[in-house]
Order: structure tokens, then C-alpha cells, then sequence
């Protein structure tokens, strides 16, 4: 990426269980950093390589614009097209930090300190979810699929030892990981990915 004020992403895999496919690629656009906001979306092309099985799937770690609804819609519409091209071969999955509020039936939260919340709601907007993990429903389907949240509260951003999430010096992000467990629909193999804004560091006390 060129401009050095621009977010990152990434996809992590194991390798004694997914081979590379050749086909990695950042989804950013490099002559108009207005385009996404500065955001992008990494796509990781890999074969399922566990008991025998050579499956293609096409992950892509996204980051979309919080502040900017025509750079987030962009970027949404181009992962999910890049998607839509290798469907009868691939598998795509996607997911990430959406920075936007979701439908949310469970009343489920990802962060306690959304940037972009609604002023009129004060503290309580700020605990919202943002973040998800979406998959097709042909070839997998879900066995369990969770926010790894912690409780918001009104810890001392002085005091380490009071947790308070919103202070992402002391854990490594504002969000939580989501954790997705999936598995095949033909032989029920089961796999996990998650996605977090980074990694998972708490910040508790030892």
C-alpha cells in the first residue's frame, strides 16, 4: 500500500491444514486511496489439504469504512463480487470490521467504543456490533458461531488493573473476536476461522 496512513488486514491460516492457492490478492485501490476510505479487504485464495480433501476456498479479511457509507459500499460490493466470480469452485468466505451497526437479534456486541456511534445515545451507542463473519450455505454450514466479548464497563484508563475495553492500549484492539466453527454438509469435517481487528490481547492482569 502506498499510502503509509492506510488500514491493514490480513488472513492467517494453518498450514498443516490449508496449502496457498496462487491466487492471493489485496483488494485496495492504489490510484484513488478516496475510494475506500483508505480501507481494503485481503483476499487468500487456499486448499483444504486436511484427510485427503483438496476444497478451494477464497477468504477475504475486510475493513470497511466507518465514516464514508459510498467508500464502504464500494469496497462491500467489490469482495462480494470477487466472491461471486469463483462460487462454483471456491468457497468464499468473508468477515471483518463491517464499522457499521448490524442487524443484531441476539443482542450481541463486538465493541464497547464504536467510533461512528450515534451522540444521542452517549456511552450506549457505543456498544454495538460491527463485526461479522459471512459464508455461503451450499457446501458448509454452521456449528457454532460466537462473540468472545467481555463486559463494558467504566474502568480507570490509569488503572491497568480495572479492565476497560475501550482502552485498546492495554488490550491490542477495541473489538472482540468473532469465532465461527463450520463444517462440510456432505461428511461433517469440522474447521474454525475467526476474525478480529487484531490480535487478541486482552489486557487482564496476570
Amino acid at each position: 500500500i502506498k499510502d503509509e496512513n492506510s488500514f491493514t488486514t490480513a488472513v492467517l491460516y494453518n498450514k498443516d491444514k490449508f496449502e496457498d492457492d496462487n491466487d492471493s490478492k489485496l483488494l485496495y485501490d492504489d490510484d484513488c486511496v478516496c475510494a475506500y476510505d483508505k480501507k481494503n479487504a485481503m483476499r487468500a485464495d487456499l486448499k483444504f489439504k486436511a484427510n485427503g480433501k483438496k476444497i478451494r476456498f477464497r477468504f477475504i479479511s475486510l475493513h470497511l469504512s466507518g465514516r464514508k457509507e459510498k467508500a464502504r459500499t464500494r469496497l462491500l460490493n467489490y469482495i462480494i463480487e470477487d466472491i461471486k466470480k469463483v462460487e462454483k469452485n471456491k468457497i468464499g468466505i468473508y468477515g471483518g470490521d463491517f464499522n457499521q451497526v448490524l442487524s443484531n437479534t441476539d443482542e450481541n456486541y463486538s465493541t464497547c467504543s464504536f467510533d461512528y456511534a450515534d451522540e444521542k445515545e452517549g456511552k450506549k451507542g457505543k456498544k454495538v456490533l460491527i463485526d461479522r463473519i459471512a459464508y455461503p450455505n451450499t457446501h458448509i454450514e454452521m456449528k457454532s458461531y460466537k462473540v468472545d466479548k467481555e463486559p463494558c464497563n467504566d474502568g480507570d484508563k490509569n488503572d491497568k488493573d480495572k479492565f476497560e475495553f475501550e482502552f485498546s492500549q492495554f488490550n491490542g484492539s477495541d473489538h472482540f473476536p468473532i469465532v465461527a466453527e463450520f463444517k462440510f454438509k456432505d461428511d461433517g469435517e469440522d474447521y474454525s476461522i475467526s476474525s478480529s481487528k487484531s490480535s487478541d490481547s486482552r489486557g487482564k492482569k496476570k
